[in-house]
């Protein structure tokens, strides 16, 4: 037997870098991540509750896990998720943010406008979070609040066509009709072509051609509501 040979494999042996559960966890979450930012929510999902078992201290794999559910439409076990990170760490604005929005969406309101004025106490410039609440106040008829509080969304960022969707149905619900087909059209300009079935164009199309329409813009509002089906917006 080769005596150097056993030694130089010992030492290999004793010397090599032990993977540990939290390096195996984290390394998961990051593949978890690459798959939600990707829109794989489902398969994200997977990996996110992998690593979550490996290491139950992984703030950011909760996170991530509550993102996973939102997007896939389970805003209660997105909500427990999000209760458990804000748990963990009362400071957390975007677990705040994001428990609104599930919140909101659930119709639970005012506990949802909690969340969204606790995110921007804690996080002034935090993104989405003044969107959100623009969001809530048109649901909750608040129609002048949501003007506002789209206006100041979109002075923020105005590559999101959210805040002019959400500025116009209040506009269009209070009656402003011109300033309701100006920011359709902002939301449809930002992005004209259909990237999937679920983009907001298509709700903006299908409510710029009931304008169009009650103008007596026949041919136009046909246009538009052909267009919304090409994004895959179907009426009610």
């Amino acid at each position: 037997m080769n005596s150097g040979l056993a030694i130089a494999i010992v030492v290999s042996i004793i010397f090599a870098p032990l993977v540990t559960a939290a390096d195996q966890s984290l390394s998961i979450y990051s593949r978890g991540n690459r798959l939600l930012t990707a829109g794989k929510y489902a398969d994200a999902l997977v990996l996110l509750n992998q690593a979550i078992s490996l290491d139950p201290s992984l703030l950011e794999a909760y996170h991530c896990k509550g993102l996973a559910l939102t997007k896939l439409g389970d805003y209660k076990a997105a909500t427990d998720v999000f209760n458990q990170v804000l748990k963990r760490n009362p400071q957390n604005s975007p677990a705040y943010c994001n428990r609104g929005f599930c919140l909101m969406q659930s119709g639970e309101f005012e506990a949802a406008l909690k969340d969204f004025n606790k995110a921007m106490e804690l996080s002034p410039d935090l993104p989405n979070v003044v969107a959100n609440r623009a969001e809530l106040y048109l649901r909750t008829n608040k129609l002048q609040e949501a003007i506002a509080e789209s206006t100041r969304a979109i002075a923020a960022d105005d590559s999101d066509a959210d805040p002019f969707i959400t500025r116009g149905d209040a506009h269009a619900k209070s009656g402003n009709t011109k300033e309701a087909l100006q920011d359709y059209t902002s939301a449809i300009d930002l992005n004209p072509d259909p990237v999937n079935m679920f983009h907001p164009e298509g709700y903006s199309y299908s409510k710029r051609a009931a304008i169009l329409e009650s103008q007596g813009q026949k041919a136009a509002a046909a246009n538009d509501r052909a267009a919304a089906k090409i994004f895959g917006f179907q009426e009610h």
